[in-house]
């Protein structure tokens, strides 16, 4: 098996650039909202900002579920400003 760049990669506290691709998918797959009134690409930068704006601004390496969260909390705020 070949790893790619993004699985072998680590950001910050043991997460990989694939790691945070999995939760901007799982986060912009779940906000249903959002995709009616934003493009599927915004819905997705905004799942990703959330994501990575969690990583790094925590001391302690957050959970997979936290960082979802994040990216789905940064969509509605994206929802929020249209």
């Amino acid at each position: 098996m070949t790893l790619t760049v993004a699985e072998t990669a680590t950001l910050v506290h043991g997460y990989t650039m694939a790691d945070v691709e999995r939760f901007t998918r799982i986060a912009a797959r779940s906000t249903s909202r959002g995709k009616r009134v934003l493009s599927p690409d915004e819905v997705r930068d905004s799942a990703w900002y959330g994501v990575v704006e969690l990583l790094y601004a925590s001391t302690e390496p957050p959970s997979p579920s936290e960082l979802i969260f994040a990216g789905k909390n940064a969509v509605g705020r994206s929802l929020d400003k249209t």
